[in-house]
């Protein structure tokens, strides 16, 4: 009972701080940033309850794209809805494959 009281205050402080942003903020990139920063309220890693952040991804429909990161503090990779659209094929950098062990990653 105590955990859920924990999980619930926890998502209550996340939800209050994100209403914050949606007031001051209007770029993607500072959603991204505070989604995928690890010192962010947003951020969360209690990967043991089988809770925490995997991933960040966040769309841009006034620019057609998204922003997407594999693990905290990542630099972002963007894919281009508007590109796709006009015939443009994806390139092999903008997707990416990641592979999470206990403390270590590895891409391709």
């Amino acid at each position: 009972m105590q955990e859920n009281k924990n999980q619930i205050s926890g998502s209550l402080k996340r939800k209050e701080h994100l209403d914050m942003m949606l007031v001051t903020e209007d770029s993607p990139w500072s959603f991204y940033y505070q989604f995928n920063n690890e010192e962010s309220l947003l951020f969360y890693k209690d990967y043991q309850a089988c809770f925490g952040t995997l991933h960040t991804v966040v769309y841009s429909p006034k620019e057609l794209s998204l922003i997407v990161g594999a693990g905290e503090n990542y630099v972002p990779r963007i894919f281009t809805f508007k590109d796709y659209v006009n015939g443009r094929p994806i390139t092999s950098g903008v997707l990416i494959k990641a592979r999470l062990t206990d403390n270590t990653r590895s891409y391709s």
